[in-house]
């Protein structure tokens, strides 16, 4: 290791580590955003694969099951704006590690519902965890990664999320088979329990957060992670930003200074711009996410086939993300998510005007899969990319949250017009909309 030095700027400390390629430190910390973001996309859609469960055992309605989603929804929205801006303010890995071990608790708590009322106040709480983890992770990500690899980086950190997903169909019916739907959040519970434990020792606090606020002790821990990923130490950090007063106070002050960051006059068009990208894109996947396997199994398929569409749906989106994510260091990365996303809403129309076998609809939502949950995965990239590492986590959390409020909608919406009778192909018709309108708004964010 070199002697350590003394750097005049921050940016020179980050330097280190955009103009240096991987190296296996790097990478760690990389698959440990994936694995917490595998862990938060099992939880936050385990009800998807357990509704028909649900729904015999506690006799609860189509309506109330869209209502399940939409407030599971709505908490990752208020936990992705509020609690996902405190990462900016006391740290990434404290609010990382606080929610997954949050979610952990509330994943075995859900075991012991018997009611809508309960299930209602235990999946909005989870809902809070996975909001601010999916706020924080994109930003760790992006900040231990090299400059040409951090938009790659971020989407196959966020990519863990539906491949989370695609476990739960998988492992979803046979763990209700064997055990009922309660099985399912044992499972789960317990796996991100785990997790936890293992993100502990491997998860590393943000360099930028100790550089910028310099908590107690910060040039040690700053160097400590720099020795970690095999970069040069410092003598003395540079001067800290000038902080506001302690306590709640000042983190309350805190978030309301980040968030302003993002609405300031030359910001404020592509921040709308951005939000309505996420609003539009999250109406129409949160409805695919919540609503295959009842869907198909409505539509007279067997629940491990309505399990098998929905992890092929999720499939698909690790397929895009490694098709954007090599796109993306060759081509603008926002007009490849909104080509990818306008394609998937062209495919949501094919489906719903064609006669198709069971394993031709397998195909196509593996297809439909790959540009949706592909291009939208890259907006989380967009979003880091958009802001400054300070209020980086407060941009792509209010990105998420604003976003969310679609997520919240589209499937409350769907739940609704099943209970009324539409069919799968009337409803894909009908989300492709929604689809199509962030695919444009994508396409123009011009960021590279």
């Amino acid at each position: 290791m070199n002697t350590p030095k003394k750097y005049g700027s921050a940016a020179d400390i980050y330097s280190q580590i955009d103009e240096a390629p991987f190296n296996l430190a790097q990478i760690v910390i990389i698959a440990t955003c994936v694995l917490l973001n595998i862990l938060d996309g099992f939880d936050i859609t385990t009800i998807a694969v357990s509704k028909t469960a649900i729904a015999a055992d506690i006799g609860l309605t189509a309506s109330q099951l869209g209502l399940l989603d939409g407030i599971a929804l709505g908490g990752m929205c208020l936990g992705a704006m509020f609690l996902g801006s405190l990462a900016d303010l006391v740290g990434r890995r404290k609010v990382i590690l606080t929610s997954i071990s949050s979610i952990a608790a509330l994943m075995l708590l859900t075991a012991f519902v018997d009611n809508f009322i309960q299930f209602f106040i235990v999946r909005f709480l989870t809902g809070l965890g996975v909001g601010a983890m999916l706020a924080s992770i994109p930003a760790i990500a992006s900040e231990y990664s090299p400059e040409k690899y951090k938009a790659m980086a971020v989407t196959i950190a966020i990519v863990g999320y539906p491949a989370g997903a695609m476990l739960g169909g998988a492992f979803g019916p046979s763990l209700i088979d064997a055990w009922g739907w309660q099985g399912v959040f044992f499972f789960g519970g317990f796996m991100t329990l785990i997790i936890a434990g293992v993100s502990y020792f491997l998860l590393p606090e943000s360099l930028q957060f100790l550089v910028t606020k310099q908590p107690e002790n910060a040039l040690n821990k700053a160097n400590a992670i720099l020795r970690r990923i095999d970069k040069d130490q410092v003598e003395s950090l540079p001067p800290a930003e000038v902080g506001r007063a302690s306590g709640a106070l000042g983190t309350i002050l805190g978030i309301f200074d980040n968030f302003a960051g993002l609405v300031k006059k030359e910001m404020l068009g592509k921040t709308i711009q951005l939000w309505a990208t996420f609003f539009f894109g999250l109406f129409t996947l949160y409805f695919m996410m919540s609503w295959i396997p009842y869907m198909f199994e409505n539509s007279g398929y067997t629940r491990d086939q309505g399990g098998q569409a929905f992890s092929l749906f999720n499939i698909g989106a690790i397929i895009g993300v490694i098709l954007l994510g090599s796109l993306a260091t060759r081509l603008p990365l926002s007009a490849s998510c909104g080509a990818f996303l306008s394609c998937s809403a062209l495919l949501m129309l094919v489906f719903s005007n064609t006669d198709l076998s069971f394993v031709g609809s397998l195909t196509l939502i593996l297809v439909i899969g790959i540009f949706m949950q592909g291009g939208f995965t890259g907006l989380y990239a967009c979003a880091a990319k958009m802001y400054p590492s300070s209020i980086r986590a407060t941009g792509v959390g209010w990105a998420i949250g604003v976003g969310r409020i679609g997520a919240v909608i589209g499937p409350a919406l769907a739940g609704f017009l099943i209970e009324g009778g539409m069919d799968m192909k009337t409803n894909f018709m009908l989300f492709a909309i929604p689809m199509f309108l962030s695919g444009i708004l994508a396409y123009s964010l011009k960021i590279k």
